[in-house]
């Protein structure tokens, strides 16, 4: 027992490359159905009076899953030095920092950009992951799946918590980060001559475009990936205001009321500075205040 773990072990931690490319093999099939059964059984459960508690608890769950998998993924490439690229330049990788600091600090735009794009990224790319140089299973193919199930799930359960209508105005903001990540990363594959977010390479299940050579070709393949991106925010957000209508038990539809305006999507300090503390913001000082002086 103890050498078939100590194998599995090196196994799953190998250096060598395997040039394949599994994608729906047994396993990847396995997981992709577990992906789904969960994705449906969250879905339901949203909907369930009284389930706000299970589903943030839930959402805790996945975003520390989803941020095991990008530690593990960034500590094994700092110790071997092989299996891909290490700088948080993708798109879902981007999402997944943005995911775990709009916990914290809930600043619409780049919350909602951060949902859409957990949503597409994290569903295509257990649907369709991209080659990589291992096969499964081996560590970077684990830490893959777990930050990319993570990610999808993390975005659900953000939109059937939210508390503020899915609307045209987070999509504006959205789109608005969406465009500024895209100018900067292009900037810095430009820079460097990198190709994150794939902007300078497009991966095709084709190699045809990749393969075309000429600077014009180049830019209007960047045009059209970069379109790629747009589209697929939009239609994330298609989905998710959707999802929150069927499946949220907290949306204004399924209370009979007007949609609510969530100023708690701002930093405090911003809706301090905009005069627009809300009365939560007020206890929280009052009670914070209470105990230093209870202290002294």
């Amino acid at each position: 027992m103890k050498a078939f773990i100590e194998g599995f072990f090196h196994y799953v931690n190998r250096t060598g490359y395997d040039e394949i490319y599994n994608t729906f093999s047994p396993e990847h099939i396995l997981i992709l159905a577990g992906f789904i059964a969960g994705f449906v059984w969250i879905a339901k459960e949203s909907s369930r009076q009284g389930s706000q508690r299970l589903l943030r608890r839930l959402e805790k769950i996945s975003l520390l899953v989803m941020a095991g998998g990008q530690l593990t993924y960034l500590i094994w490439f700092e110790i071997s030095g092989a299996g891909g690229d290490k700088w948080p330049l993708y798109a879902c990788r981007i999402a997944c920092i943005l995911l775990i600091f709009t916990y914290f600090v809930r600043w619409m735009p780049l919350e909602q950009f951060s949902i859409y794009t957990a949503l597409y990224g994290g569903i295509s790319s257990i649907v369709y992951s991209t080659p990589k140089p291992f096969a499964f299973p081996h560590v970077t193919r684990i830490a893959f799946f777990a930050t990319h199930i993570g990610l999808a799930y993390s975005a659900l359960l953000r939109i059937l918590n939210h508390d503020e209508e899915i609307d045209l105005r987070s999509l504006r903001g959205a789109e608005g980060v969406n465009v500024l990540v895209i100018i900067a990363v292009l900037l810095i594959d430009i820079k460097f001559d990198w190709n994150y977010m794939f902007l300078m390479a497009p991966q095709l299940p084709t190699g045809f475009i990749g393969g075309i050579e000429g600077k014009q070709v180049q830019a209007l393949a960047t045009i059209g990936v970069a379109a790629v991106y747009i589209f697929a925010l939009f239609a994330a957000w298609l989905f998710a205001v959707w999802l929150q209508v069927q499946f949220s038990s907290v949306h204004y539809k399924r209370q009979g009321e007007r949609p609510m305006i969530r100023w708690s999507a701002m930093p405090r300090f911003v809706r301090r500075m905009a005069g627009r503390e809300t009365e939560e913001d007020r206890n929280r000082a009052r009670n914070r205040s209470g105990k230093r002086n209870s202290r002294e």
